[in-house]
Formats: structure tokens, C-alpha cells, sequence
């Protein structure tokens, strides 16, 4: 195991934090995609009382 230096930690930080928020900007963007995918869905269905798709 690597020795806990100030110097690495002071390095290491803003990496993880930069890392954890570009993970979180996904996250949430897939979630607000698929969010609106599903509303979509809803409304069509709510507006045709649940009829077959008419393709």
C-alpha cells in the first residue's frame, strides 16, 4: 500500500471530485432522458385512453 503523502493527497483530490461530477452530470442526464422518454410515452397513451399504436 502507498504511503499517505500531503503532496499526493493534495493531487489526488481535485481528480476524484472532477471525476465524481462528471459521473453525477451522466447519471442525471440519462435520468432526465429517460425521464422524457417515459413522459412522452404517458402522454401519448393518457391522449389515446391506452388504444393500439396506429403505425
Amino acid at each position: 500500500m502507498a504511503k499517505f503523502s500531503p503532496v499526493n493527497a493534495s493531487r489526488q483530490i481535485p481528480q476524484a471530485r472532477a471525476q465524481t461530477r462528471q459521473n453525477l452530470y451522466i447519471t442525471s442526464t440519462l435520468s432526465n432522458a429517460n425521464s422524457l422518454v417515459f413522459l412522452k410515452l404517458y402522454t401519448y397513451y393518457a391522449k389515446n385512453e391506452g388504444r393500439q399504436l396506429e403505425i
